[in-house]
């Protein structure tokens, strides 16, 4: 189902067999008239970004330098957003992104002659399940924007859902993590909706999602 994007985003996302860090920055389309938050009960945040982030534990089982055969990557392929899974994320062009790849060389992935490839251990996504990892605060963010004298104001709505590192934690790595998913809701045509008992899909991520470590 094709999602029109409402917001222009600019995307920086690295692969290939080295380090990749991946930063989202959102740009404002038109001039804010007004901006809201609401709270967002935490517990459910938790539940929606364990499911989402809950796929990476299946990455444990490999090492830096592992093979990895087509049919495991496979298996885990498309069981998150995050990993190609529908509704998936997306950059400002339309093209959903698979964070899965990340962790691989994507020439091979992209190589159907390759039966296995290397697991590229020194790439890192923190998640909820890493020590000193928190959900610090969730909110239902409205945004009025002047879209102009000929047009009424547009309005949008986000879920955001802020991710950090807020514990204690002996991993040097993670000091000062942050990310943020952001969250909205589509009718059936793709176009952008809100109801306040509507099914949130993940639509993009902001801050650092992952990083390269020596």
């Amino acid at each position: 189902m094709k999602r029109y994007l409402l917001l222009a985003f600019c995307l920086l996302l690295m692969l290939g067999g080295c380090g990749r860090v991946v930063q989202v920055t959102e740009n404002e389309p038109w001039p804010i008239l007004s901006q809201t938050q609401e709270d967002f009960d935490l517990a459910t945040a938790i539940t929606m970004i364990e499911e989402i982030e809950r796929p990476f534990l299946a990455l444990n089982q490999f090492s830096t330098g592992d093979m990895v055969t087509r049919a495991q990557f496979d298996e885990i392929n498309g069981t998150s957003p995050l990993f190609g899974g529908l509704p998936g994320i997306f950059d400002g062009m339309g093209n959903s992104l698979n964070m899965l790849y990340t962790f691989f060389d994507v020439a091979h992935i992209q190589d159907p002659s390759r039966e296995a490839f290397e697991f590229l251990g020194n790439t890192r996504y923190p998640t909820i399940f890493d020590e000193g990892i928190e959900i610090t605060r969730a909110y239902i963010e409205t945004t009025v924007y002047d879209t102009g004298e000929d047009f009424p104001p547009f309005t949008q709505v986000f879920l955001r859902v802020v991710q950090q590192q807020s514990g204690e934690t002996e991993d040097v790595h993670l000091y000062g993590f942050e990310r943020v998913y952001v969250f909205a809701q589509f009718d059936e045509d793709g176009a952008a909706v809100y109801h306040e008992d509507g099914n949130w899909q993940l639509w993009f991520t902001e801050g650092t999602i992952n990083f390269f470590i020596d």
